[in-house]
């Protein structure tokens, strides 16, 4: 099941987060797809996930997001964003938070040459 990342974070604090992003909304764009109860059968009514237009959340958003509760973006890859939280960021080779637009481009150009 998804989870909700504004209900998460506020009362969970992990070392690491791993976010599920939408890569066709680059930075600096924040989207996300809220709930809605009609978004379901809406979904169910469409042959193909990939007849949705825009779904899930951009990288921007849970950078933004994420920084409120504590955690640095730290790699992004194709559809993944993993985020560190600031209390274990000595763990890391490269000191986080990493530049989203820089992480973003990387993975664009990796993905479509």
């Amino acid at each position: 099941p998804r989870i909700d990342l504004r209900e998460l974070l506020p009362n969970v604090q992990a070392h690491l987060l791993l976010a599920e992003i939408n890569p066709g909304v680059p930075p600096p764009f924040k989207f996300a797809m809220r709930y809605h109860p009609r978004l379901l059968p809406f979904f169910e009514s469409l042959d193909t996930i990939q007849d949705v237009p825009i779904r899930g959340c951009s990288l921007s958003y849970v950078v933004d997001l994420a920084a409120r509760y504590g955690y640095d973006l730290v790699a992004f890859g194709i559809h993944d964003a993993l985020f560190s939280h600031r209390n274990v960021r000595h763990v890391w080779d490269v000191k986080p938070p990493v530049d989203e637009f820089e992480c973003y481009n990387e993975s664009f150009v990796s993905l479509n040459g």
